[in-house]
């Protein structure tokens, strides 16, 4: 038997001696997800004594965190806007860098506003579901290329939502969809360029699908798939176009954009709060 406050301890020690780079956190997650507890309750309870058995299986989920597998994927869940959400192998991990693409939304509509919204490569959903959560009376529609992910994505939805207002398809991005009556596009492309992907930490190369990683030879390979078929369809003249980017390729992505056509007064780059080029954004 071991208290609590002991055997973060030594977990910690564990994690630090594998290098992860925050063990403390990492450590109370992962003991307050096996015993099924928040972490505050790990604080309050830090004499609790846990068993032979509790400390052998907790020591496993410390075992895989330190030989890289992330606590997200461990735990089967992330964190999003303040929000929870299931993820898997399936999906990519939402990053706290996406939550700008949530307040652009906001910063361009009124909270009340009935908007729709349009997904390309949904995901575990956390975007679209989130917008759909801070614009009450908003629809949506998210698309994804992977069976897979869309059950995950489906699987939040039914945690926040018990009506109609988002509907999830396995589509190839635009598929001749009639977008014109859409007021928001956003999209998290793939946008690694391939030869990139084997210098990525182990937690994401290893761990999240690579379907939602590769970017082609050079990283534009999904940019312009989506765009010519932006132009193809029937895009609303006041549609607002919202996707993450790759900073390295932001003046590519930019020349994409006017090829096929789109006023490039009209595109603007916007960084992220570390101040890194984040986002092109479209305001037609």
């Amino acid at each position: 038997m071991q208290s609590i406050s002991n055997v973060l301890r030594d977990a910690v020690i564990t994690l630090k001696h594998y290098g992860v780079s925050i063990p403390d956190l990492d450590s109370k997650i992962l003991l307050a997800h096996y015993l099924n507890v928040s972490k505050e309750y790990l604080i309050i309870n830090n004499d609790m004594q846990l068993s032979a058995e509790q400390l052998k299986e907790y020591s496993k989920l410390i075992n895989r965190r330190g030989l890289g597998e992330p606590t997200s994927k461990i735990t089967q869940k992330r964190e999003f806007y303040g929000r929870e959400f299931s993820v898997n192998n399936y999906v990519l991990d939402p990053r706290p860098d996406s939550e700008l693409i949530i307040d652009v939304v906001k910063q361009n509509f009124s909270k009340d506003q009935d908007i729709k919204i349009l997904d390309l490569g949904t995901g575990s959903g956390c975007l679209i579901i989130t917008l759909l959560l801070e614009f009450e009376n908003s629809r949506g529609l998210g698309l994804d290329i992977s069976e897979m992910a869309i059950k995950v994505a489906s699987l939040n939805a039914g945690k926040y939502f018990n009506d109609d207002r988002l509907s999830l398809v396995v589509s190839n991005w635009l598929q001749s969809l009639n977008i014109s009556s859409f007021d928001v596009i956003i999209s998290n492309p793939p946008y690694i360029p391939n030869n990139q992907i084997s210098k990525l930490s182990p937690e994401v190369k290893d761990f999240d699908p690579l379907l939602a990683l590769d970017g082609g030879h050079d990283g534009l390979s999904c940019y312009e798939n989506i765009i010519k078929q932006l132009k193809e369809t029937k895009l609303n003249s006041k549609t607002l176009i919202i996707m993450e980017l790759f900073s390295e390729n932001k003046n590519k992505v930019i020349e994409s954009f006017i090829k096929y056509g789109f006023d490039k007064d009209k595109i603007e780059i916007l960084k992220d709060y570390n101040n890194k080029d984040r986002l092109i954004f479209i305001k037609q």
